[in-house]
Order: C-alpha cells, then structure tokens, then sequence
C-alpha cells in the first residue's frame, strides 16, 4: 500500500531516528512506536485501513517529538491536519524535520567542527612525544614523491605499455590470427550459421605442444627452491623460498601462446633434475 514516496520518507524517517544521540528514551518510544507501524502495515488488508493505521501511527510519533523539552516551541506553526495520503506524506516531511534538528542543532552536546578539530590536535600533541612526531613526519615524507599522475612503468617496457615481442615468426603469427578471424566469421555467415561464438581458437597462434608437456614445464623451477627450503630450518629463509617457487613458474605460465588441448587419454612424464617424477 506504500507509495515510492511513502516508502522513501518513511526509510528516512527510521534512518534519522537511529541518530538521535542526545535522548535515548525519546529514541526508543519512537522505535518501538515504528516496529509497531510496521508490523501493522504487513497485516493491512485493504488502502482505507492502512491510510488510517500511518496517520495515526505518525501523528503519535509527532506527539511524542513535541512533547521532547528540546523541542518545546520550536515547531508551534506546523499544520498538522488531515488523515488522507497528502497529510501522511505531510506529517513524515515535520518528523523528519524536527528529528533532523534533534540530531544537529538540538545536541546539547554537538560541537563546532573548528572546535571539535582544535582539541584533536591537541589531544594529538599531548599524546605523541616530540620524537614519535618527528619519526612520523619523516615517514610521511617518505612517500611524499607519489602522486597520481607518477610512471610506475619499468624501463624494459615498450612505450605503448607492455613488453615487446622479439620473436619475429611468433610476432607474424599472432598478426595473422585477425586474418584467421575473420575467414572464420565469414564461412560461417556463408554456411548459413550466424552463431559467431563458436568461432575456433587459430591454430597459429598455439605452441607446438599440449598442456600436458607445459605443466611439467612450469614445475621444473620447484625442485631448486623447494629442497633448499627442505634444508634449512630458519622459518623465515623456508618462507622467502616457497614464496619465490610460487613467483619463479610465472615466466613459463604466463606467454603468448596458448598450449593445445590434450588427446583424450594422452599421459606424459617427466623426471626433474632432483630425480624426482612428474606424471600427468
């Protein structure tokens, strides 16, 4: 039965009662007085029994608002008449207002942001020594030199971003991968079929080898770092090599080819220099 309207002041009107701060008590009868509004909301049947149920709910949380001494003449030429939708409508738009002044200009206890900053400071300056405050302003210092518009770029990258290809035969290949593309979408739209999401992968843009064979290929780098950390019994030394095995298989998992799929029931083996065995 709730309007677009209704329902957004009515969210208001929950939101600004969870910040009054300065009467706790006030809060609470208006809180239990929503929980009730709500729970007859759900069990209306009809828009004339609702009509009736808001405006008599609202009108007693503006009661209770003018019943708040802090509140005492401050809203006196508000016109609070009427039951029908634009009087509900009209009731939610002064709660708010007079919630909204308990939540700011009504707090005894509400401080001006010029005051409220001075006594951070100086709680700040009391609490820190001279030499803490020193240490922190040379660490602020230290990261004085970023900035949003710094080059983080390494000096190994190309100018247009990235890392240039150096192989020439992969570099033509992966040229002529658009060329692939688009015989591809052009048989297809030629064969009658228009679903273009089934387009292949181009065969020359793969490495001669099947996944199988590229697996081992990136563990090989684990046996180095891995029996050094089997070695050692300094848990940090043991952690700095399990964390450069996990960055080291990186330069053979990340490349520009992608590895053909393997043939159903294809095995491969390798053996690292360790002697230890990979099965796939």
């Amino acid at each position: 039965f709730l309007s677009l309207e209704q329902t957004q002041r009515l969210s208001n009107l929950i939101s600004q009662t969870k910040n009054l701060k300065n009467d706790a008590e006030l809060k609470e009868k208006i809180r239990k007085q929503l929980v009730v509004l709500i729970d007859a909301i759900v069990e209306c049947k009809d828009q004339e029994d609702f009509e009736s149920i808001l405006g008599q709910a609202l009108v007693k949380i503006r009661s209770m608002l003018c019943d708040s001494e802090s509140l005492t003449g401050k809203f006196e030429s508000l016109n609070l008449e009427g039951t029908g939708s634009e009087s509900s409508l009209q009731l939610m738009s002064q709660i708010l207002e007079m919630l909204e002044y308990l939540s700011k200009e009504g707090d005894p206890n509400r401080k001006s942001k010029s005051q409220s900053e001075e006594e951070v400071f100086e709680i700040g300056e009391s609490s820190v020594s001279k030499d803490e405050m020193n240490q922190l302003v040379l660490i602020s210092q230290m990261f004085t030199h970023f900035s949003q518009n710094d080059d983080f770029k390494i000096p190994d990258t190309a100018y247009y971003g990235g890392f240039q290809i150096q192989d020439n035969e992969l570099l033509k290949r992966l040229r002529s991968a658009g060329t692939e593309l688009l015989k591809s979408v052009g048989k297809k739209i030629l064969s009658g079929n228009f679903n273009l999401t089934a387009i292949s992968f181009p065969i020359k843009c793969m490495c001669p080898q099947s996944l199988l064979q590229t697996i081992p290929a990136i563990q090989k780098v684990f046996c180095f770092y891995l029996n050094y950390a089997a070695s050692i019994s300094d848990p940090v030394e043991r952690m700095k090599a399990v964390i450069t095995t996990t960055v080291a298989f990186l330069w053979k998992n990340h490349h520009f080819e992608k590895p053909l799929n393997p043939v159903l029931g294809e095995t491969y083996q390798a053996e690292c220099q360790d002697g230890a065995m990979i099965y796939m």
